[in-house]
């Protein structure tokens, strides 16, 4: 078996001999018995599901009687929006399908107007925008951000007439399949008082399906996944890769050919509650999952204000590939960045 079992028999082992543990809401504390050696209660278990997550190592996995149960429940669910049903008793298939999405199409429409919008970037209110958060233009320009002046945003509405949306200058960053195709576009609208304009004003996508910001990253062996395109832009400021998913429905697991997957979502409630039904699904498919630690938001809310702050990152305690990057670091003087791509397979 892997170790993603072994994690989750070792949590409940755990489970039975500490009793209860400590109520945390509607979680459970216990103390880690995967790292241990502490007197924190750091392992936080969802006695509902049997989901756990150890704050201090980030060691995360399912009690196996509950992730049989929450399987089958999948199954089941899944065979009834499919038409299906249940003919007597099957064995429980610790494997999970996502449903299937259509496929965002390939937009060459879109390519030309894109260079011409990436041409407008330097010297604009997105670059200047871009500056203030941190993000180098080089490294905008690298990974094909652009610039779209009031009136040439490219949103119609079906008659072809723009959109509300058209009359604001906006930074322009491209969604991507995993192949580097152009499939949709994102604008932040950076004109003076647009922070305090609504917010569908202040962010909007072209119709159709989403990709992703940096979709290419998913074919590595680790990918680190993030929720909004300026986390992910922070996070490849700092040395690391990263994806930016444009909200919870962008995340296609079929895309994500990563073993081992890291998730930078913000430190907020709703961030913290698609985490965990994204962790859930991570570890139905068999992924190694890791979650950034406090450290890598020293007291912000996502990983931009982190960086725009500070002007550092820190992707905090690795779990299991904590031993392999101290010894990167020992044997070859990289930097922290070097190490944590090397040793968690991000390159």
């Amino acid at each position: 078996m892997n170790d993603r079992v072994l994690l989750t028999r070792q949590a409940l082992e755990a489970y039975r001999n500490q009793g209860k543990g400590t109520q945390a809401g509607k979680r459970l504390r216990f103390y880690c018995p995967i790292h241990g050696g502490d007197n924190q209660r750091s392992l936080s278990l969802d006695p509902a599901t049997g989901f756990f997550r150890c704050f201090s190592c980030g060691a995360v996995g399912q009690l196996q009687d509950k992730r049989d149960e929450w399987v089958e429940q999948r199954r089941l669910q899944n065979q009834l929006q499919a038409g299906g049903r249940r003919r007597g008793p099957e064995p429980v298939n610790a494997t999970w399908t996502p449903p299937p999405r259509p496929e965002p199409e390939p937009r060459t429409e879109l390519d030309e107007q894109l260079h011409k919008l990436q041409d407008w970037l330097p010297g604009s209110p997105g670059a200047r925008y871009l500056d203030a958060r941190g993000i180098p233009l080089d490294l905008a320009q690298q990974y094909g951000l652009g610039y779209a002046p009031a009136g040439e945003w490219p949103h119609l509405d079906n008659q072809g007439r723009p959109c509300r949306q058209w009359k604001h200058g906006r930074l322009v960053i491209p969604h991507q399949n995993p192949a580097g195709q152009l499939v949709n576009l994102y604008g932040r609208a950076v004109d003076v008082g647009t922070d305090q304009a609504p917010k569908e004003l202040r962010h909007d996508h072209l119709p159709g399906p989403k990709g992703n910001f940096n979709a290419t990253a998913l074919l590595k062996p680790a990918a680190i996944l993030c929720e909004g395109a300026f986390d992910a832009l922070a996070l490849l400021a700092a040395g690391y890769p990263a994806v930016a998913l444009f909200g919870l429905a962008g995340l296609r697991w079929p895309w994500v050919k990563a073993r081992r997957v890291i998730f930078g979502f913000d430190a907020d409630g709703p961030g913290q509650a698609a985490l965990n039904k994204l962790a859930q699904e991570a570890v139905l498919l068999g992924k190694e999952v890791y979650f950034l630690g406090a450290e890598a938001y020293r007291g912000h809310k996502d990983l931009n204000e982190a960086w725009a702050a500070t002007r550092q990152l820190d992707l905090g305690p690795l779990g299991e590939a904590e031993e392999e990057r101290a010894a990167i670091l020992e044997a070859e003087g990289l930097t922290r960045a070097e190490a944590d791509r090397r040793a968690l397979g991000l390159e």
